[in-house]
């Protein structure tokens, strides 16, 4: 059967004029699995694709990216809260110095020019993949509840079910002060490049205070809505969310629920491990990117 030129045409046409919201969409469910797998908001994967392949200006790619961390946000606590594993009073401690962070880094943000946003983002990126590296590799084991502990309960100690050894996991975090004061550079983080922050509160909960690592994704999760949350106002006041972009939030909000559905049925037994070391990879190829878009 042949096709008309005109056709193919018409058909090249279509595919273009709709491939930004494809490539919004696809980013949504890359967020999800991300959400899901890791307890991170996705901000590191959504900022890149709107600067480079959308040609998007950086504060708004920015505004867009927390508001939709904060949808996922909501995506993973909802997952974590009925299971027990998230700790809501690490969260709600962890949230309000993150949540200073973000704001103080939100409103220094928006005033910056595109330029030197580029520029910061570059390098965030870069050390994200650090960080993420650093997670990967080093882990924490937890501080036992003993006996004695238990008769009082600890205000920041925690127990939950852990699914895969069917076994129940009590620990009793450490140095939560430093772990506050620390978690004030994932909301600066937050607040200036669009990300929600778990890349870096997770090690945080889980290297100095000693929160089991599936208990620090879990309340990461929980605490990135937050800092999110507060940045989103800040850019929203500024004016970088429009009708257009509520368009672009929509379609990766749909893909976010996408990937959150697919991860729980068909990505469970991906390692935390090699998911990391894709997003390691994708990280470093956008900081060079950024970088290069920045001072070109």
């Amino acid at each position: 059967m042949n096709i008309e030129p005109q056709s193919v045409n018409d058909l090249h046409i279509i595919f273009t004029q709709n491939l930004p919201y494809l490539i919004q969409f696809f980013v949504g469910i890359g967020v999800g699995v991300l959400g899901y797998l890791l307890g991170i908001g996705g901000g590191v994967l959504i900022v890149p694709v709107l600067v480079l392949l959308l040609d998007m200006p950086a504060h708004q790619a920015v505004a867009i990216s927390l508001v939709v961390i904060v949808a996922n946000s909501m995506n993973i606590s909802l997952k974590h809260l009925k299971s027990g594993v998230a700790n809501i009073r690490i969260g709600i401690l962890l949230s309000i110095t993150a949540v200073i962070g973000s704001l103080v880094a939100s409103i220094i943000s928006v005033g910056l020019n595109a330029n030197t946003i580029l520029i910061i983002l570059g390098v965030i990126q870069f050390v994200v993949a650090i960080a993420t590296y650093i997670k990967s590799r080093t882990t924490k084991q937890y501080i036992p509840l003993t006996e004695e502990d238990e008769k009082d309960f600890p205000f920041f100690a925690g127990k939950y079910i852990d699914k895969s050894t069917k076994t129940e996991v009590k620990y009793k975090p450490i140095r939560m002060f430093t772990a506050a004061l620390t978690s004030t550079l994932a909301g600066l983080f937050a607040g200036i490049a669009g990300v929600g922050g778990g890349i870096l509160l997770i090690p945080t909960m889980n290297l100095i205070s000693y929160v089991p690592i599936k208990a620090a994704t879990a309340t990461s999760g929980f605490i990135i809505g937050f800092t999110a949350f507060s940045a989103s106002v800040v850019y929203i006041s500024a004016g970088y969310l429009d009708s257009n972009s509520m368009i672009l939030i929509i379609h990766m909000i749909l893909g976010l629920q996408v990937g959150a559905s697919l991860s729980n049925k068909f990505l469970s037994a991906v390692t935390d491990k090699n998911l990391s070391y894709l997003l390691i990879a994708l990280l470093l190829v956008a900081s060079v990117q950024i970088l290069f878009k920045a001072f070109r």
